[in-house]
């Protein structure tokens, strides 16, 4: 390779503002190095022709802070937060398919062609990301022109708080309970425009970029109120049998198909049961029964999603203490899961509150999909919680160091980059940058495997003439933050010690001087030419002892490892020291790479890592640094460095450099 030019941060495509392309999308499971399967809460799934890179859906929560309908700042950072997080789908709240259709003033709403830019925005910041967007298209019916519910639960919004008490609309003039307005009783060219209404907030939210459009038939609103026999008394066709009854459902559905792509996910919300059988056993309610029935009728109308709640359409359901049970719905999802069974893909939602919780759900086969709500506006980060609850490593929206420097080199067309890869999610990552960079080359091989190596050498000899300027050594592998002590040593976590000592010297030790070995023959015909380079990342960390507070840490078997790299470079640089080769150890900093929040006990541990990483480079403020800034900064020491100065080994943290 040539020396590298006008390095330029990757942007994503299709945005109007700078950010770096996420590639691949936060919350992509990493495979583990030892095989061991990724559990199916973080296996990608494909929804028609979409794909969602875990199965976690963040439901749709109201925000009760539009204005007119609009989405304002408060729904970007509500959404943005936890969109770039990783969700395999996010969806933004309740949407008003008309004004009246809203549950309280301040909902949003998509009834005018003026509301698109503003949706647009939204969807353009997850496009961004590299995340998917969904917006779930409803209308309130008979539970319509309320107040926000801080302010009370018992109130209308009247005229004069931008309510619409007047034009409340139901199935028949029925109230919800005392607390709500007598709506009016649709007519058939009422009922026309309804299903019109859905029909347009569909295409408007095609247009604003949305992935997934999902139709609100539960909770007791306008969808719900027509298919239950509690709230619709009607005698015409959109009444009396459930075929009836349902009738609008399925001219909402089959609308909304017709003016969506033929590739994009249509979901359904529904309420399996009003959990009315013991409070009004003598009335006829809707329950799972019926759910059961209507959810193939809804596949063939072109529903790819069942997504199971239940309840809100009378105040006596029968729901009590359920609520507060953790899963409270999944047995609902579980029922209509094992009656449909691969006819529609089915969705559990409710009191899922942690990653093994959403496992077993998927594991007992009650749902295919996990939506989470309430449990994202408390933990915007709630799907590297899930995914540290079931010990899963997923890619968070930073980018990792090797694929950073590929990214930069290979913005100068001159250069030839070559990934050498170990798993398949980098060999991935790195293929998504070929599709832009035709000079970027992806090579598999088992860094611990010297014979794989040796194949992999002659494969990149063919792509780069047989030769090679620079050799970039990455490997590392980083166990989780242990505070190893004496009183730990050889009892306890002993075991644990010894499997950390052995997994890091095999790929940080082992792997790097098996790769040098295995393409020196191409470094050396570099070097009758032109100076060859072997950068080795190793850390500051491998001239640090962790002991603070008057506990007496062991090194950490990645600090015993990055030392070890240090003394291996020296050695290679007084074993090369005549010939044109620079041998560099490089401490790239501390990083921001981290795919989740630190635990209590790593975050501890960091702290006093940091507080002795200050004590050597006093000038440092503590603070991390981007993959960006990081390799940027090396890239400008390694171009820079010289055969007499092979061997050394330098660092930065934060802008500063040490030798």
């Amino acid at each position: 390779m040539s020396d590298s030019k006008h390095l330029h941060n990757i942007p994503a495509q299709n945005v109007p503002y700078f950010t770096p392309a996420q590639i691949p999308a936060s919350g992509t499971a990493v495979p583990p190095s030892d095989g061991t399967p990724i559990p199916s809460l973080f296996k990608p799934i494909k929804i028609r022709g979409l794909e969602l890179q875990n199965r976690i859906v963040l439901a749709p929560l109201c925000q009760y802070s539009g204005k007119n309908g609009y989405p304002t700042p408060w729904h970007m950072a509500h959404i943005g937060g936890i969109v770039s997080r990783g969700p395999g789908l996010s969806f933004i709240e309740g949407t008003a398919v008309v004004p009246e259709g809203r549950i309280t003033p301040e909902d949003l709403g998509i009834w005018s062609d003026a509301h698109i830019p503003a949706f647009a925005e939204l969807t353009t910041f997850a496009h961004s990301q590299n995340q998917k967007i969904a917006i779930q298209l409803a209308h309130a019916g008979r539970k319509g022109s309320t107040v926000a519910p801080w302010l009370s639960l018992d109130q209308l919004a009247t005229k004069a708080a931008d309510g619409w008490p007047d034009e409340v609309v139901g199935p028949s003039a029925i109230a919800h309970s005392d607390r709500f307005v007598t709506p009016k009783a649709l007519t058939k060219e009422g009922i026309r425009g309804i299903v019109q209404a859905f029909a347009d907030a569909a295409r408007r939210s095609v247009q604003a970029g949305f992935d997934v459009i999902e139709i609100h038939g539960g909770h007791g609103y306008l969808l719900h109120s027509f298919m239950s026999p509690v709230s619709n008394h009607r005698t015409d066709e959109y009444g009396g049998s459930r075929e009836n009854r349902t009738r609008i459902i399925v001219e909402v559905v089959d609308a909304v198909r017709k003016v969506v792509p033929k590739e994009m996910p249509v979901f359904y919300r529904i309420s399996a049961t009003e959990f009315l059988e013991t409070t009004m056993p003598d009335t006829e309610s809707w329950k799972v029964s019926d759910t059961i029935k209507l959810a193939p009728i809804l596949a063939d109308h072109g529903i790819d999603l069942l997504d199971v709640s239940s309840a809100g359409n009378h105040p006596l359901q029968s729901l009590g203490t359920v609520r507060f049970v953790e899963a409270y719905q999944a047995d609902l999802s579980a029922e209509i899961k094992a009656a449909v069974g691969d006819r529609i893909i089915v969705g559990a939602v409710g009191g899922i509150t942690n990653g093994k919780l959403a496992q077993r759900i998927l594991d007992q086969n009650k749902a295919d999909v996990i939506f989470v709500g309430r449990q994202f506006q408390k933990n915007p980060g709630t799907v590297w919680q899930f995914a540290e609850d079931l010990g899963v490593h997923i890619v968070g929206a930073s980018r990792g160091i090797g694929l950073e420097f590929a990214r930069q080199l290979s913005s100068n067309s001159d250069n030839v980059v070559v990934g050498l890869v170990r798993n398949k999610s980098t060999a991935e990552e790195l293929a998504s940058i070929q599709k832009s960079r035709k000079n970027v080359h992806v090579v598999q091989a088992d860094i611990t495997d010297y014979k794989a190596l040796k194949a992999a050498a002659q494969e990149v000899s063919k792509l780069t003439g047989g030769t090679l300027d620079y050799l970039i050594n990455n490997a590392a592998y980083v166990q989780e933050a242990r505070a190893y002590t004496l009183d730990s040593y050889p009892e306890g976590e002993g075991d644990l010690l010894e499997k950390d000592l052995i997994d890091g010297f095999r790929t940080n030790v082992v792997g790097v001087i098996h790769t040098t070995n295995a393409f020196l023959p191409l470094l050396g015909a570099t070097s009758q030419k032109s100076t060859a380079k072997v950068i080795t990342l190793s850390s500051g960390l491998g001239d640090t002892d962790l002991t603070a507070s008057g506990d007496n840490y062991l090194h950490a078997p990645y600090c015993i490892s990055k030392a070890a790299l240090n003394m291996a470079v020296a050695k290679y640089a007084a074993r090369f020291r005549d010939d044109n080769f620079v041998f560099l150890a490089l401490c790239p900093g501390l990083v921001d790479t981290s795919t989740r929040p630190p635990t209590p006990e790593e975050l501890e541990l960091f702290i006093v890592m940091i507080k002795k990483l200050q004590q050597s480079y006093p000038d440092w403020d503590g603070k991390p640094i981007t993959p960006e800034t990081s390799v940027k900064m090396m890239l400008e020491v390694i171009n820079r460095w010289e055969p007499k100065d092979s061997g050394a080994f330098v660092s930065h943290y934060g802008d500063k450099q040490w030798l």
